[in-house]
Parts: C-alpha cells; sequence; structure tokens
C-alpha cells in the first residue's frame, strides 16, 4: 500500500492532531486519513456547479422571496438579541 509522508508539520498543528486523534481514539495517521478521505470526496467547486447543470429547475418557486423571508427572519432576530 503506497504510503504519504508530510514533513514540516507545525508543532500546534501536530498536537492539534493527535489531541482530535486520541478523542475519536485512532491513531494520528488514522485520523488523518479520515480527513483525507472526506476531502476527497466532497466534490469541487467546479464538478458541484457542472452537476447543477444537468438538473432541472425547481417549477413555481420564487427564490428571491425565499430569500427576502429569510433575511427578515434573521434581521428580527438580531434587534431582538439587540435589545436584550
Amino acid at each position: 500500500m503506497p504510503a504519504i509522508q508530510i514533513r514540516r508539520v507545525p508543532s500546534d498543528l501536530h498536537e492539534r492532531l493527535r489531541r482530535k486523534a486520541a478523542a475519536a481514539h485512532v491513531s494520528v495517521s488514522q485520523y488523518v486519513l479520515r480527513l483525507l478521505e472526506r476531502d476527497v470526496g466532497q466534490p469541487s467547486t467546479e464538478e458541484w456547479l457542472a452537476s447543477l447543470a444537468d438538473r432541472e429547475p425547481v417549477p413555481h418557486v420564487d427564490l428571491t422571496a425565499l430569500l427576502d423571508e429569510a433575511r427578515q427572519g434573521q434581521d428580527a432576530q438580531f434587534a431582538r438579541v439587540l435589545r436584550h
């Protein structure tokens, strides 16, 4: 099986990886391998946008109105927080 070696890992990053791996009850190598698998499994922005081009548009949806409603809800939530 191929191996990957990473040189010059900053000490603070290595320590954070070590702690996260310990919390997950795996070795640092296993933890980093999981991170790599998760990252490589995500489509790139270009791949994601290309996949959208193949989809049919959702009929009868007013995206502008939905965004306006969401923004109004957010504004109201901020106003409540600021009053307290």
